[in-house]
Order: structure tokens, then sequence, then C-alpha cells
């Protein structure tokens, strides 16, 4: 835009000048001895040439931020893909290990400091703190034959917003590990509230939103986190992994059954015993798309009404700026040994 501004105010100053010569019938070098006033147009031509060349100058400094910007664009691209590589290949590694088979995904631990309260391992197998903070045991393996889903992020393949290509985990390995190993790992049964300013998982809490992916990753890891348990924010193994598992229970999801409220409250419907999954608000994850964070849930049916399968919409991934907070975009954690 800059370079057609200065090229267009010359094409111009100089058009002037000839057309008015020419009205006058004379030339160049006439008009100018016959000027009583040379001195002053050399001055005024001295200043329209410098403003030119500051023009110029603006223009190359313009083009230079420009190239840095592509170039940090391009180191940034290079840097998520050889993370999006790394995790694939650790991903490819660990699943190949012969985790799963001993059927440690029909036989949820228990953390110490937990208690049972109701469901089955295979339907919503309830635990609850001595605080009353709630979670669901979601069971998974490695084989595709089991009776329970496999582990894994998925190609989202029905009218996808985000391809499995562009997004990476922050943080994976030990989910990875920890979940092949037992079988499973416990989801937060409510989006994540708040209580006296601390993360809870109970019916009824107002959900905590206006919340940063790094705020939502560090109020996730405060929860527990120690020689018996960690906690930890949601990520895309986790949640395609419930979502799967929602699907092979042959769920029937009714529409009808969705609300959008502007009062977030945890708990108003649920399958498998795990409450607003993609009902109520979106939920921050640890996956990243280059330079935004990925959101999961929420039903918007502004956004969604083309989509005929309810169960495709509440699959899609969403992103938005990283370090932006909204207040219809909560998180949900998950528990691992």
């Amino acid at each position: 835009m800059r370079r057609e501004t200065i090229i267009l105010g010359i094409i111009i100053f100089f058009v002037s000048i000839i057309v008015y010569f020419i009205k006058n019938n004379e030339s160049i070098i006439k008009k100018i001895k016959k000027f009583k006033y040379a001195n002053y147009s050399v001055i005024i031509v001295s200043i329209g040439v410098i403003i030119c060349i500051l023009f110029s100058i603006d223009e190359i400094r313009h083009n230079i931020n420009l190239y840095l910007f592509s170039k940090e664009n391009s180191n940034l691209y290079d840097k998520c893909d050889k993370l999006i590589s790394d995790e694939k290949e650790y991903y490819d590694f660990v699943i190949d290990v012969e985790y799963g088979k001993n059927f440690s995904y029909s036989q949820p631990f228990i953390p110490e400091g937990f208690n049972y309260v109701e469901g089955k391992w295979d339907s919503g197998f309830i635990i609850e703190d001595e605080k009353g903070n709630q979670f669901v045991w979601v069971p998974c393996g490695s084989d595709e034959e089991l009776s329970v889903p496999k582990l894994q992020k998925r190609y989202f393949s029905n009218n996808p917003l985000i391809s499995i290509d562009q997004c990476y985990d922050l943080k994976y390995k030990d989910f990875l590990n920890s979940a092949l190993l037992n079988g499973g790992f416990y989801i937060s049964r409510y989006e994540i509230g708040k209580e006296n300013n601390y993360p809870v998982s109970k019916q009824g809490a107002i959900v905590w939103t206006d919340i940063t992916q790094e705020e939502a990753i560090k109020l996730s890891e405060q929860m527990y986190n120690n020689e018996i348990v960690n906690s930890s924010l949601i990520n895309g193994y986790a949640y395609d992994t419930v979502i799967q598992w929602i699907k092979d229970s042959n769920i029937t999801i009714i529409q009808n059954d969705i609300e959008i409220n502007d009062n977030y409250y945890a708990g108003r419907k649920d399958y498998n015993h795990i409450y607003d999954l993609f009902d109520n608000i979106l939920e921050l994850t640890l996956e990243k798309n280059y330079d935004t964070v990925i959101t999961r849930g929420m039903y918007n049916p502004d956004v969604f009404e083309k989509y005929e399968d309810l169960i495709n919409r509440f699959e899609l991934r969403f992103s938005i700026l990283e370090n932006s907070k909204y207040n219809y975009v909560g998180f949900r954690t998950v528990l691992y040994k």
C-alpha cells in the first residue's frame, strides 16, 4: 500500500508539471529561466526529493519488518511441526508395548484419599475425595480388538475445523504411559468449578471461566499432583478417548436435551456419568495449533446448524488466541497414576 501511494504521488507530480507547461506552450528550460524565484523552485524540488527518500526508507523498513515477521512465523511452524512429529513418534512407540491385555481396564484403581461412589467400570465408575470432588473412570487400551476404546487421537473426517496434523499436546508422555499401563484414567465428572478460589469437580459449582490455557494448566496440577496421583488439564488423547467411549456405549444423544445458558453451572446433562461434555461451554485442552490453543465442547446451534449428526458436532476442535480469556471457555481435568 505504501509503495503504491508513493508511485501514485510521483506520477501525479510529473503529470502536473507536464500539463502545466503544455498549457502555457513553453518549454521546460525556458520556463525555468524566466522563473523569478528559481532558487525557491530548487528548494521545493529538493524537499520533494527528500520526502520521497524518506518514504522509500520507510518502505524499506516496512519490507524488512515483513521479512522478519515471515521468518519468525516460519520458525514457529518449523518448531510446531517438529513437536507434532516427536509426539507422533512417541505415541507410535508406546502404543506398541503390550499394554491393556491384562484386563486392568476392568479393575479401576482407586487412589488413596478417594472412595468409590457408584457405577460400573464400563459405564461410569465414580470416585470421590474427602472434599466431594468426583471423577469418572474411562477405560482404554492399546489394541482396537479390546472391548474398550483404543487410546489415540482421531482424524477429524466429519467436517473438521482443525486436523490432527495441526495439533500437538504440551504434555502427554506420563499420561500415555499411565493410561495404557493401568487400563484407563479418570476424568473430572464436571467442568472445573470455583469454590473459595480453589478448583473443584462438583455438581452445582459455578464453572471457572475467563481463564487462559496456562492458568488452567496450573490450576489442574494444583488439585492433586503428589506421590499418589497426578492431575492435569485434559489432553487430546483423553478427550478423544472419552468421545469414542460414549459412542461405543450406543447412547442416544438427544438434541432437545441441550441448552445454552448465560449462567454456567456444572451438572446439567450427563453421559456415562460425565456431565456437560458438549452442551455447556468450550473447554481448554493441552493441545495447541501453532500460536493458538485448542478448545473442545459446547454445542452452539448458530454455528453448527448445518451438521445433522449431533455426535459430529462435539467431536470438532476449535482454536482461540493464546493467552485469551472468554466467559464461555472453561476446562476439565484428568487423574492418572
